[in-house]
């Protein structure tokens, strides 16, 4: 009866012209072979550890940019959109406040104060709009903004300097097609359009690159 020590193996394979199992190409025994069980229990242990450590930086890394995204989507985008959004509802509250202006003279007081609230609310919102991180198209829109803005302020003060002095018939002109405040806050409208567009732009392109991680 045949002994079944390995080197017994070992020659009986040799002479068959085939190499033992447990051997690679080079007649070495793989280290990992020669390991006892435990011993490999331990190691595969380990490796899967190293592993799972690796796949959680991964993801821990993949979350990092996920928030950062989220979070300028929120901060640069979302916020910016209100903001402008502000400004638009601030220059319709005083569209309509130069009608009743004119229709409404017993109520003036209260409508010029009416009136410099919404200017002080746009400001604001501009600023704060400001603050935020502006791309090329953004910082381009407001610096055609600022001058738009200022030139419709002065429309609106000379509209009610006129309606003040009794000259009623200029200023209903002033806000009608082709005049002064008409004119300007649809260059102020065209503009604020436009900037809101880019949040909507960059904030697809933000999504799009998320997608992509």
């Amino acid at each position: 009866m045949k002994s079944f020590k390995a080197e017994n193996v070992h020659q009986e394979l040799q002479g068959a012209g085939q190499a033992p199992r447990d051997h690679d190409e080079r007649g070495v025994m793989p280290a990992f072979s020669n390991l006892k069980t435990g011993t490999k229990i331990t190691a595969t242990f380990l490796v899967v550890a190293v592993l799972l450590i690796a796949v959680a930086a991964v993801g821990y890394v993949s979350l990092k940019s996920v928030n950062a995204g989220m979070t300028t989507l929120y901060e640069d985008r979302l916020l910016p959109t209100q903001q402008l959004g502000r400004v638009n509802d601030a220059q319709l509250k005083i569209k309509r406040d130069l009608y009743q202006y004119i229709l409404v003279s017993e109520d003036r007081n209260n409508l010029e104060r009416d009136i410099a609230d919404n200017i002080q609310s746009a400001d604001k919102s501009i600023k704060q709009y400001e603050a935020t991180y502006l791309v090329p198209d953004e910082e381009r829109g407001l610096a055609e903004f600022r001058p738009a803005w200022a030139a419709y302020l002065r429309a609106v003060e000379d509209f009610l300097r006129q309606a003040k002095a009794g000259n009623t018939q200029a200023a209903l002109q002033s806000v009608s097609k082709g005049g002064a405040v008409f004119a300007s806050r649809q260059v102020v409208d065209q503009i604020l359009a436009q900037l809101i567009e880019v949040q909507a732009r960059v904030g697809i392109s933000l999504k799009q690159a998320g997608d992509r991680t």
